[in-house]
């Protein structure tokens, strides 16, 4: 399942002739609606640097995730490595109330990639809190989080993407 709010995001795919059953849609992760995946047995779902977009991500996605559907998993390929550094608060305070200097410095320094990256996502107010609701909902037993790989690829070094694959838990 291919979601997007963007529809050039979502029209990438051409689910043709592949024999999958692939589905694109539209989706607001605003304002989520997930009615067209009721009742389906096994549900997957990907996300590519669209969260990065929400500021906030609002947790009712994932509720509906494991409402709607049988069994689920989501792999994440969303830029989130910085939000586990320590100092992420400050930037992540920054991002909540738009105090993000217009001039903030953003320079490639190998040996901080983390620093680089919350940099890059304080200059364009990039997601906050991902990381953080994914391990909120792992911690009340509603998911099963299988991998979790900060900083594996980016062809953009200030907002390299981290994957997390995450399963709705058994019952």
């Amino acid at each position: 399942m291919d979601l997007d709010h963007l529809e050039a995001g979502y029209g990438a795919v051409n689910p043709a002739g592949c024999g999958m059953g692939l589905m694109t849609r539209h989706f607001d992760f605003y304002d989520p609606d997930l009615s067209f995946i009721e009742g389906r047995p096994d549900v997957l779902f990907f996300t590519n640097h669209a969260i990065e977009q929400c500021i906030h991500f609002n947790p009712r996605v994932i509720d509906m995730m494991l409402e709607k559907s049988g069994r689920c998993t989501c792999i994440h390929m969303e830029p989130v490595g910085w939000q586990r550094h320590p100092r992420s608060d400050a930037v992540k305070r920054m991002i909540a109330e738009n105090t993000i200097p217009k001039e903030m410095p953003v320079e490639i320094r190998s040996e901080d990639l983390l620093e680089n990256a919350m940099a890059w996502a304080g200059l364009f107010r990039y997601n906050t809190d991902l990381l953080e609701v994914i391990q909120d909902y792992q911690r009340s037993g509603a998911i099963d989080v299988e991998v979790v790989r900060y900083d594996i690829f980016g062809t953009n070094p200030f907002n390299p993407s981290s994957l997390i694959i995450w399963h709705k838990k058994c019952s």
